[in-house]
């Protein structure tokens, strides 16, 4: 009988510290998870505000370039296609400025919704952009 009670005794001692073993792995999982996944967040977050940076700082440019509004203006209340070139030779230089800090395109889009003038692609016309 005292061979089954030591038997029984080293079972549980045995199931508890597996339990324990196991209680502590898991804990040790949850805490590298949980600090992996605040690395990465800073990470994202750090990301962000790269991001929010270069399109301030985008922002502040473009209202620093001086647009030739009326001329502007003025071109795009008319039909005729090859003043869209107007517009372009007018604008070359600010957006060699702006594509330098990221700015990939800027457009000219009609009140219908239709691409009147494509910075990067000049020849571009007429592509519906807005529904």
């Amino acid at each position: 009988m005292k061979k089954n009670r030591e038997k029984i005794a080293l079972l549980i001692g045995s199931v508890l510290v597996s339990i324990i073993l196991v209680g502590l792995l898991y804990f040790d999982k949850k805490s590298k998870e949980k600090f992996y996944l605040n690395k990465k967040l800073e990470k994202l977050e750090a990301g962000f505000f790269i991001t929010t940076d270069k399109f301030d700082k985008i922002s502040d440019i473009t209202s620093k370039i001086k647009i030739k509004k009326d001329l502007i203006t003025s071109t795009l209340y008319t039909k005729d296609f090859m003043k869209r070139y107007i517009i372009f030779n007018a604008m070359c230089d600010d957006f060699r400025i702006l594509k330098s800090y990221g700015c990939k395109d800027v457009l000219f889009v009609l009140p219908d919704g239709r691409l009147f003038l494509s910075m990067e692609s000049p020849g571009k016309y007429g592509k519906r952009i807005v529904d």
